[in-house]
């Protein structure tokens, strides 16, 4: 067990050492407009969402995501604006922030291009007082154990772009064009962001009036960060629930590639209100020691005076 122990805490230094990224989520589809700031009213609908995810329950100081995001059409115009509110946290660090949107969106052939904007801040926090941190093989004078806490405030400048029609969706984004190094005590030790590239996709198949299959792949990229790539495959039933598979591979120092697969459902409670719930079991060596990640998403669509247009899903498009 001290083993497992000792393995688990150093994958999460790497984490927190090397680059401290995004939170990674499972259900990217219902709520993009936390991953690609384009998305923002590409709906025409005015919307708010709170999202929660648990990873790896079982493991003290396992990543934990929360996030509250916002958006609407700009002035009953193409275009849209939104807010997200993040906060992160894995090990002894954690980031809030908080952050506007603005999306431009542009009728091309059969769809619709945009390109969104998210500027914000962001605060990072490390406590290094914290009782479960200790050093290893009688190290007495480890610099990192000072008992203090580092508190950093940075901006935040985020990029994306999306194109939709009625059957597909691709869009690609950068959660922060900045990179950001945090010294901890005048150290050579360094934590911050670095530059993170988001790509996802999908297409729909209509199947009848009352069913319809999608699938779609989402991957994050940064240079010195485990890539991961997740694939999801989704039946649409009714028009109110949605049952979903997905399957994460992914490199990093577990050097296990296959990394979790994940059940999906989703409901549509009523005409404005929708509701999903995740569950990743993991793959790699962390099964033994956990009993995997748990997510759950709520959203709720205000009233309006048009009709959506039915062509579009509005949960993905």
């Amino acid at each position: 067990m001290m083993k497992q122990q000792l393995i688990f805490s150093f994958l999460m230094i790497c984490q927190i050492l090397v680059a401290q990224q995004q939170g990674l989520v499972t259900q990217y589809m219902y709520n993009k407009v936390t991953v690609n700031p384009a998305f923002a009213g590409h709906s025409g609908d005015k919307s708010i969402a709170g999202h929660l995810r648990e990873q790896w329950i079982g493991i003290k100081g396992a990543p934990s995501l929360q996030m509250i995001s916002f958006d609407m059409p700009f002035m009953e115009s193409d275009n849209g604006w939104g807010m997200n509110i993040r906060r992160s946290s894995i090990g002894i660090s954690s980031k809030t922030s908080i952050s506007g949107m603005y999306a431009y969106k542009i009728p091309v052939t059969d769809g619709f291009l945009s390109f969104g904007l998210e500027p914000g801040i962001q605060n990072f926090r490390m406590n290094f007082g914290d009782p479960d941190l200790f050093a290893y093989d009688g190290i007495e004078a480890d610099e990192s154990l000072n008992g203090k806490t580092v508190n950093k405030n940075t901006f935040l400048l985020g990029f994306g772009a999306y194109y939709s029609n009625e059957k597909a969706y691709f869009g690609v984004s950068i959660p922060s064009l900045f990179t950001t190094n945090f010294d901890i005590d005048q150290n050579t030790i360094k934590s911050g962001d670095e530059l993170q590239i988001n790509l996802m996709a999908g297409y729909t198949f209509l199947m009848d009036d009352d069913k319809s299959f999608m699938i779609q792949g989402f991957s994050r990229y940064t240079a010195r960060f485990p890539l991961n790539l997740d694939l999801n495959a989704t039946l649409l039933l009714d028009k109110k629930f949605d049952i979903g598979l997905g399957y994460r591979i992914g490199s990093g120092v577990l050097a296990n590639l296959h990394k979790s697969v994940t059940g999906t459902f989703g409901l549509k409670i009523s005409e404005n209100v929708f509701a999903a719930f995740s569950y990743d079991y993991a793959l790699s060596a962390l099964r033994y020691n956990q009993i995997g990640s748990f997510e759950v998403l709520a959203s709720y669509r205000f009233p309006r005076k048009t009709p959506f247009n039915p062509g579009l899903n509005p949960r993905f498009f």
